[in-house]
């Protein structure tokens, strides 16, 4: 299904993979036939200007899994320990310095929830986007989530954020680091850039002074894999004029401790 054998590997100035075959052929395209339909993207949640996506918090996402084998069998290849320990691997140097990395309780079902929970988890998100942070919100904040996601803040536990993504026109990231708590992060494209012309829509990895150290231009069936550090800013170059949206994949290994890097400090 996958390949993890043949890889260019980065270490500056954070570590990265990238992947030029990521899928075999025959499953790619199967991925491609499953993919959601125009009328069904421009559905789905809308952020970053003009990125569309159907995230695994949501409930539809497992409706979807349920309607399409490939896609189901993708998403269960991937949602594993396995899986992160084998990417971990690739991407570090010294295992032995690095075992806090590897310590952690796997949910593979962290993020699904009913209807109920989803909107209450959309909700808080959206407040805690316009409400300055306290204590006194922290904590409120912290315990609803222990509620949503049932689970112990302190078991150090890890999940699986995965989106099934559209971009088109307007679509740009600035240098940024993902959410607190992830720990490794990866993108999978499913468009050449031939294919929705234009121009944009590369991603860019960035030093903490936010300048370019590598471009990696979008293209059908590679795969990026990046350590999700503190160091690991990175960003993606405005499409413009294209004809088409970008399909591509992202996911993210992520703690339920945010401050899980701090924690870390012997990382090498």
């Amino acid at each position: 299904m996958i390949n993890l054998t043949k890889y260019d590997k980065y270490d500056y100035p954070f570590p990265f993979i990238v992947i030029e075959n990521f899928f075999d052929q025959i499953f790619l395209q199967n991925i491609l036939n499953e993919f959601p339909k125009k009328e069904q993207i421009i559905n789905f949640k809308k952020t970053m200007v003009n990125r569309r996506f159907l995230s695994n918090d949501n409930p539809n996402f497992y409706d979807y899994l349920k309607q399409n084998n490939f896609w189901f069998e993708f998403y269960n290849r991937i949602n594993k320990y396995e899986f992160y320990e084998d990417i971990l691997n690739l991407l570090l140097e010294n295992k032995e310095q690095n075992q806090k990395l590897y310590a952690f309780n796997y949910h593979n079902n962290f993020y699904k929830k009913n209807w109920l929970k989803f909107n209450i988890s959309y909700f808080l998100k959206e407040i805690t986007q316009r409400i300055p942070n306290t204590n006194f919100f922290d904590f409120f904040k912290k315990k609803t989530k222990n509620l949503i996601y049932n689970y112990n803040v302190n078991d150090h536990s890890l999940y699986l954020r995965f989106d099934i993504s559209s971009a088109s026109n307007g679509y740009f990231r600035d240098p940024h680091r993902d959410s607190d708590g992830t720990i490794l992060a990866f993108l999978v494209y499913l468009e050449d850039q031939e294919n929705i012309g234009g121009t944009g829509g590369n991603f860019l990895i960035n030093d903490e002074k936010f300048n370019i150290i590598k471009s990696i231009e979008p293209k059908k069936n590679k795969a990026v894999f990046f350590l999700s550090n503190e160091k690991s800013y990175h960003s993606v170059s405005k499409i413009i004029d294209a004809k088409g949206w970008r399909k591509f994949i992202y996911g993210g290994f992520t703690s339920t401790n945010k401050k899980i890097w701090k924690l870390i400090q012997n990382y090498k």
